[in-house]
């Protein structure tokens, strides 16, 4: 399976055994308990958050975004917008459809004329913004593109056409 990790040893010259050092080094915390953070870090839901959830069926809002995921998979079909996941494992209920392209303001312009809400990933902090010490984390924040996989999204066959159509037009 493709993964970020390969996406940027290829086209960024990164090491995966980099990317692994650099994330044990600064994510991977050794002898932490991980079970404490965990509660110490819940909090109550809200009111709000529960007369939300009462009336959502989980498996229905899964089987949406999974199928919102696959029809972004059928609609693009340009080469030069990069997807970086064409697979969904078992189990997966995605977030959002993540994309490379390589000028991600032009492309969210193209999309927000089409009346696509996306946006691009990460947001980083002015320490970090082109800081040459994270080539990584810049890189991702310039070309990575978030695409919306929401459970209100509607992609029927007429749909997918247009915007199949619309996207292999794109230039980027």
């Amino acid at each position: 399976m493709y993964s970020i990790f390969n996406y940027l040893e290829t086209n960024c010259n990164i090491p995966i055994l980099t990317i692994l050092r650099l994330l044990q080094k600064y994510l991977i915390k050794k002898n932490r308990d991980s079970k404490k953070e965990y509660c110490k870090s819940k909090v109550p839901i809200s009111n709000l958050s529960l007369h939300v959830i009462k009336r959502i069926s989980l498996s229905e809002v899964i089987t949406r975004r999974r199928n919102n995921y696959n029809s972004w998979l059928n609609i693009i079909q340009n080469n030069k917008i990069e997807i970086i996941f064409k697979t969904l494992p078992k189990g997966i209920c995605p977030l959002v459809f993540p994309v490379i392209v390589s000028n991600s303001k032009i492309f969210i312009g193209k999309l927000s004329k089409l009346g696509i809400y996306a946006s691009t990933w990460p947001h980083l902090p002015k320490a970090i913004r082109n800081n040459p010490k994270y080539p990584i984390s810049n890189f991702l924040a310039k070309h990575l593109v978030t695409l919306p996989v929401h459970q209100s999204m509607r992609f029927d066959t007429n749909t997918i056409k247009k915007l199949s159509e619309l996207f292999n037009k794109i230039k980027l």
